[in-house]
């Protein structure tokens, strides 16, 4: 039945009250039996029982057959801890068991301080302590968090600084760390660099042996003598130098030392080769004029 039909007598006492006409002939039998008021609004949704279901639902249609959450009061320490020290999940942790079972740790009411489980203090052994200040001493749950955090800080910042003074003076003596991943990875790349050079250095020497000729001139480094030194060593029987033999006065190098490039004369023959020591000997006469073999005759 709908609220608006048990509240007919109400309107209508309502009505009377400012108005002079006169009541129904019902009214009075409706004040001495008023209509029944509807069941609450919680009674009409609850869940119909399984003897007032039709037949063809069965009970077990009616059960939640989805698990139930598993979930543990530290879980939501845990996920603000983390949220608060996001590095903190970077930390190494060992998962290996050891050999010899280790003493159980402190807990219970004699756990007052975070330090007694260790001056190094881990994320789960701030969480645990956060939660034992919540169930043995009856702190809130913010309070027992705000205390651990506190005490983990502090002494993180505290190992920190003895690590850091421990390695100093480790060095000072002389002791030799191992690497750190991103140093081993730098020399790996310093490596393969290195080879990219060597094989570009190789590909220019390569083209420059083998190259026929070369737009750089081979000036010779001493001073101009006219010819005198070229005939000089015409007279002693030598002949021109050799590209092998200069040697450049900027580096001190030979240039035979510095490329691989075919041993020819800088003294131009003719205009269509260079002129090598297999060419033929040339005659000088008694005067120490040169007589070419090939020079024209008059």
């Amino acid at each position: 039945m709908p609220r608006r039909d048990a509240q007919v007598h109400k309107t209508i006492s309502r009505l009377l009250r400012g108005s002079n006409k006169p009541p129904p002939i019902w009214y009075g039998a409706m004040l001495a039996y008023p209509p029944t008021s509807p069941p609450p609004l919680k009674l009409q949704n609850q869940k119909r029982r399984a003897f007032d279901l039709s037949p063809n639902v069965t009970p077990s249609q009616l059960l939640d057959k989805r698990p139930v959450n598993i979930v543990y009061p530290e879980d939501r320490l845990r996920q603000q801890f983390f949220k608060d020290h996001p590095y903190e999940a970077f930390r190494a942790k060992n998962l290996v068991e050891s050999r010899e079972v280790g003493e159980e740790a402190i807990n219970g009411p004699e756990w007052q301080r975070l330090v007694q489980r260790g001056r190094n203090p881990t994320p789960e052994d701030c969480i645990q302590y956060s939660l034992n200040l919540h169930q043995t001493m009856h702190m809130p749950l913010s309070d027992a968090y705000r205390s651990a955090v506190h005490q983990y800080r502090a002494l993180r910042a505290e190992h920190a600084i003895m690590r850091s003074f421990a390695c100093a003076e480790a060095d000072a003596y002389g002791a030799e760390f191992s690497s750190y991943e991103f140093d081993r990875l730098h020399r790996m790349e310093e490596a393969e660099l290195e080879k990219w050079r060597l094989a570009q250095q190789g590909e220019k020497e390569r083209l420059a042996r083998n190259k026929k000729w070369t737009a750089t001139p081979n000036i010779p480094p001493a001073e101009w003598s006219a010819g005198d030194i070229y005939m000089q060593r015409l007279r002693q029987g030598g002949g021109p130098r050799l590209r092998s033999e200069i040697v450049y006065p900027e580096s001190g190098i030979n240039s035979a030392e510095t490329t691989q490039t075919q041993v020819v004369d800088t003294f131009l023959a003719d205009g269509s080769r260079l002129r090598t020591e297999d060419d033929e000997d040339i005659l000088y006469d008694r005067r120490g004029h040169r007589n070419d073999i090939h020079a024209p005759t008059f």
